[in-house]
C-alpha cells in the first residue's frame, strides 16, 4: 500500500509539472504581440552575451531564445548604424536599438509642466557612441527610476532633432514603455573613480571587459 501511495503522489507531482508548462506556454503565446517579456528568475552569477547586439550582461531577465524570437522581423540598429539609419532608412518599419544606460537624468519638466527625463546609451563598442532617450508620459512614469548600468532594448524609438552641439549619434524618445525592455545588468560598464580639478566625481564612462 505504501508503494501505491507514493505512486500517486509522484503522479499527482507529475501533473502539477505539466499544469505550470502549460499555463508559461500560454502566456508565452498571449505575448507574442507586445515588446514586453516574462521575466525568468536567475542567479546572481548568470552571465551572458545578448544575441543580437552582443552586450554582455549580468542578472539576465530573459533568455537568448525568447529575445531571438521577439526580434523577428525587426531591424536590429546599434550605435555605429543609428546615425545613417535614422536620416535615410524608411522608419515605418520595426526597428530596434539597445543599450547600456550610462548616465540618467534628474526629472525635468517640459514647458507644458510634463515630466521627463533622458537616459544616454550606449553598447560599449565603436568608440562608446550614444544616444540620448528622452522618457515621456508611460515611459517616463514607468521607468524613469531605471539605474544606471541597467541594458534596455527600445522599438521603434521616434526620431528628434539634435542639438547642433550635441556629441550623440542621434536624439530619441519614447511615450509608451511597452515599447521598452529591460534585459539585465551591463556585465562591462565602468564609471571612473576619479575627482576633477573642482573636486566634484568624474562621471566619464569606459567599458571594462577582460582583455
Amino acid at each position: 500500500m505504501a508503494e501505491i501511495d507514493e505512486l500517486d503522489q509522484l503522479d499527482e507531482l507529475l501533473r502539477a509539472d505539466l499544469d505550470v508548462a502549460a499555463n508559461e506556454e500560454t502566456l508565452e503565446h498571449n505575448n507574442k504581440n507586445s515588446f514586453v517579456f516574462l521575466r525568468k528568475s536567475t542567479s546572481a552569477s548568470d552571465v551572458y552575451t545578448d544575441p543580437i547586439f552582443g552586450i554582455r550582461i549580468t542578472k539576465p531577465l530573459i533568455s537568448s531564445a525568447a529575445l531571438l524570437d521577439r526580434m523577428q522581423g525587426r531591424e536590429a540598429v546599434n550605435m555605429l548604424r543609428v546615425k545613417r539609419y535614422v536620416e535615410n532608412e524608411d522608419l515605418s518599419k520595426d526597428w530596434v536599438i539597445a543599450g547600456v544606460i550610462v548616465r540618467k537624468s534628474a526629472p525635468k519638466k517640459s514647458q507644458k509642466g510634463s515630466n521627463f527625463s533622458i537616459w544616454t546609451l550606449t553598447d560599449l563598442k565603436d568608440d562608446l557612441k550614444t544616444v540620448s532617450m528622452f522618457l515621456f508620459r508611460k515611459a517616463y512614469n514607468d521607468l524613469w527610476k531605471t539605474s544606471e548600468g541597467t541594458v534596455v532594448v527600445v522599438l521603434n524609438p521616434n526620431v528628434l532633432d539634435r542639438s547642433q552641439n550635441s556629441t550623440d549619434q542621434a536624439c530619441l524618445s519614447v511615450e509608451n514603455s511597452d515599447r521598452v525592455m529591460i534585459l539585465g545588468q551591463s556585465k562591462d560598464l565602468g564609471i571612473c573613480k576619479s575627482r576633477k580639478k573642482n573636486g566634484e566625481p568624474c562621471s566619464a564612462f569606459c567599458e571594462c571587459k577582460p582583455m
